[in-house]
C-alpha cells in the first residue's frame, strides 16, 4: 500500500488522468466515466492556462452528461450528433462511439466551468481593441447564459450554490450587488 501511494504522489495530474482513461477503457466502463474524465481534462487545461483546450473539454463534458430523452426506447440513440472524440488527442475515434451518461450535477459543473472560462477570456480582452459596444454585447450574452447556469447550480449542493453566487456577482450590472 505504501509503495502505491508513493507512486501516485509522484505522478503528474496529466499522468493520473491518462491512467484513469486507460483503466476505464481496459475495464470497458469508459462511457460511464467519459464525462467526468473530460471535466477533469477541462479543469486541468483551465488551470494550465490553455483556454481553447479547456473550452473544448467543458463543452464535451456538458454534452456527454446532458439530459436524455427518456421517452424513446433504450436502443435509440440521441438525435443530436454523437460524440466520438479521443479527449486526449482531439482525434475522432473510429472504433468507439461514446455517448456518456446523463448526470445533472456533472453537466451543471461543466457548464459553470465554461461560463467561468468565458468570463475570464472576456475580462482579458478588455485591454485589447474590443469596442465598448462589442464588449457589452458579449457580456449580455454571458449574462443570459449565466442566468440559466446559476439557476441550475442552485439546489445542487453547497459548493454549487456558492458558485452560483460568485458567477452572479461577476455578471451583475450593479456594483453594490457584487459586493
Amino acid at each position: 500500500m505504501y509503495c502505491a501511494q508513493a507512486q501516485l504522489s509522484t505522478a503528474t495530474p496529466t499522468q493520473m488522468i491518462d491512467e484513469a482513461i486507460s483503466y476505464t477503457r481496459t475495464q470497458e466502463i469508459f462511457s460511464s466515466y467519459a464525462a467526468r474524465l473530460t471535466l477533469y481534462e477541462a479543469q486541468l487545461a483551465h488551470a494550465l492556462n490553455k483556454p481553447d483546450r479547456a473550452l473544448q473539454c467543458y463543452q464535451i463534458a456538458a454534452w456527454l452528461s446532458r439530459k436524455r430523452d427518456h421517452h424513446s426506447s433504450a436502443n435509440t440513440r440521441s438525435k443530436s450528433k454523437p460524440m466520438s472524440v479521443d479527449i486526449r488527442s482531439n482525434q475522432v475515434a473510429e472504433d468507439i462511439n461514446i455517448d456518456g451518461e446523463e448526470d445533472l450535477w456533472l453537466n451543471t459543473v461543466a457548464r459553470a466551468g465554461e461560463l467561468w472560462l468565458r468570463i475570464g477570456i472576456l475580462r482579458q480582452t478588455l485591454t485589447s481593441d474590443m469596442t465598448e459596444e462589442v464588449r457589452e454585447k458579449e457580456l449580455n450574452q454571458l449574462r443570459k447564459t449565466g442566468e440559466i447556469v446559476t439557476q441550475d447550480c442552485r439546489g445542487l449542493g453547497g459548493t454549487l450554490d456558492t458558485i452560483a453566487e460568485v458567477l452572479d456577482s461577476c455578471l451583475t450590472k450593479e456594483f453594490v450587488k457584487a459586493k
